[in-house]
């Protein structure tokens, strides 16, 4: 495992965290586990900040898409719904409140999220979280070793 604790992923102001942000997403999670506090720094959400939900309507050929604010129960939904995944891979739930990023001079997103698809690709797809996280684990030490 690479880390033990999310806290012992540093906070850092909004503007030196960073050119990419990891998804909020169960996978986005597994991403920053992997990657570890040595790559990985959060920032704080602002009082308020819930995020932005890009919305899409498809009716035959044509859609239509705009944005507007997440709203308090999405994004708490979003939360639970990474907690659960990270509990499925045997991992501790992260803490909330919280915008997550590749730290600068470190691998970005991109980079962790094909790695980890490659790995899952040619180790069977494993639906598993757990199974995800152990090759995931591999990853990293890989990365590390470049």
């Amino acid at each position: 495992m690479m880390t033990t604790r999310w806290d012992d992923v540093p906070v850092v102001k909004a503007d030196s965290a960073g050119a990419t942000e990891f998804p909020e997403s169960g996978w986005g999670a597994l991403l920053c586990w992997i990657a570890g506090p040595e790559d990985v720094v959060r920032v704080a959400r602002v009082a308020g900040e819930v995020g932005v939900t890009r919305v899409e309507m498809v009716d035959g050929d044509s859609s239509v898409t705009w944005e507007r604010p997440t709203t308090v129960e999405e994004r708490d939904a979003i939360e639970d719904s990474v907690d659960e995944y990270l509990v499925q891979a045997a991992l501790p739930p992260r803490p909330r409140g919280y915008r997550w990023f590749a730290r600068p001079g470190a691998p970005d997103v991109a980079t962790w999220s094909r790695a980890l698809q490659n790995a899952v690709d040619s180790g069977g797809r494993p639906s598993d979280p757990r199974q995800v996280r152990e090759l995931g684990e591999r990853v990293g030490v890989e990365l590390r070793e470049e």
